[in-house]
């Protein structure tokens, strides 16, 4: 069968002396490079948010499948249907990643429909990879077997369709190391889009957050000069009876207080729906920037230039570049269409990625570290030339003729509708 393997590579293979304060040493011997960013680029429908997509679903997997029932289909299973000998082939995860406990760790999974085919999760404590589990076909059943370094409770009851990393690290008496992973996984990759914000309005109750807000929507140029908060007086019976009191109450409490905006001083106060949606983009990442950064969080963000200037977006991104208040080591993941970010003053090759289909409509993601460009070279420049593929290839004139083809049958037809 086929495998599908996602993944941006962040350990980095070339320490070249370029861009330097791009690199983090987050593990405790301080030994391994990785990237403090990366960014994918791409055509539309090359495949760029079903990078973002499938990271989600491996981390869902890990995070909930314990609870699948018996002989239940793997939700997360999602096949590439544009390739029949794919149709059934189980998918391939491979994560690659400095966990919670500042060590080292590989964790693979593959699975299809019904079932798991291979698990496993290995450890370097030095150069050479322990494992700690590894669940595979033996003489037709699946079985696990656990390495010497895995230390607590070992044998938990786990079906087909369960992750074993899943179940014990959801088990209270399980290897602390296996519940630290399951938490990483869980809750130290967070993912963001344009339509999705993973941040409680709770966080406007905390009067040093609104300064930092202030200064960092200040800092963007957008003419806020401060920002407060109103308290907002809801009842029960402004929310659907039908939700649970545990939803209504969480309801009341993420929306009793309301952010309000002053321009330039001017005591004229606007509410978050009045303002810019660039505005409003970077109030949604804000709580990344003034308190995820300080945490050692991956953040993956889809479309991160949606409604965002390319002057904002470097600013951002020079923030997770930046040694001295990115000392936790959080690291950024993003997909954008912004060719200004491609560029030799901020990333090095190693930090930029594209993706493609190809013939059969299979996305293919390739670093620039893979061709033959110098470190100063204008990549936008050889991306625009089409030096890197990747890149959408628009018929304009073919489009033209349609077009003009409607417009004289309508005219011909004699109406506008027509």
């Amino acid at each position: 069968p086929q495998r599908r393997v996602v993944g941006v590579k962040s350990i980095v293979e070339n320490i070249d002396g370029v861009h330097s304060d791009n690199i983090a040493y987050p593990d405790n011997q301080k030994t391994i490079p990785v990237l403090r960013s990366a960014g994918i680029w791409g055509a539309n429908a090359s495949g760029k948010s079903n990078f973002w997509d499938a990271l989600r679903h491996l981390q869902h997997f890990v995070a909930f499948s314990h609870k699948n029932d018996l002989d239940k289909p793997i939700e997360e299973y999602q096949p590439f249907r544009l390739d029949s000998q794919s149709v059934e082939a189980p998918t391939l995860f491979e994560l690659d990643f400095i966990g919670r406990d500042k060590e080292h760790y590989v964790y693979t999974v593959e699975f299809d429909r019904i079932r798991i085919n291979y698990e496993s999760l290995e450890f370097y404590a030095s150069a050479k990879s322990s494992t700690l589990f590894k669940r595979e076909f033996v003489n037709g059943k699946l079985a696990i077997s656990f390495g010497s370094k895995l230390s607590g409770a070992k044998a938990f009851s786990c079906r087909e369709n369960q992750s074993y990393l899943s179940v014990a690290g959801n088990t209270e008496n399980s290897s602390k190391q296996i519940q630290d992973v399951l938490r990483f996984i869980r809750d130290d990759i967070n993912f963001m889009s344009n339509y999705m914000s993973i941040f409680s309005p709770t966080i406007l109750e905390k009067n040093q957050y609104l300064k930092a807000l202030a200064t960092l929507l200040a800092c963007a140029d957008t003419g806020i000069s401060n920002v407060y908060v109103e308290e907002k007086k809801l009842n029960l019976e402004q929310i659907p009876q039908d939700l649970p009191d545990e939803i209504k109450q969480k309801f009341l409490k993420d929306f009793r207080y309301q952010p309000v905006f002053n321009h330039n001083n001017y005591p004229v106060s606007f509410s978050l729906k009045n303002e810019s949606s660039g505005t409003r983009r970077l109030y949604d990442i804000a709580p990344m920037l003034l308190l995820g950064i300080q945490d050692g969080d991956i953040w993956i963000i889809d479309e991160i230039d949606s409604m965002l200037h390319p002057y904002i977006l470097e600013m951002i991104i020079h923030l997770f570049h930046d040694r001295t208040i990115n000392t936790n080591n959080p690291q950024l993941i993003f997909t954008t269409h912004c060719t200004a970010l491609m560029n030799s003053d901020i990333f090095r090759r190693d930090q930029i990625y594209f993706t493609q289909k190809n013939g059969s409509g299979i996305s293919e993601l390739n670093c620039l570290d893979q061709y033959l460009v110098r470190s100063d070279t204008n990549f936008e420049k050889w991306y625009r030339e089409e030096r890197f593929g990747a890149i959408p290839k628009v018929k304009y004139d073919e489009l033209r003729e349609i077009i003009a083809s409607m417009k004289t049958n309508a005219e011909n037809a004699g109406g506008k509708n027509a």
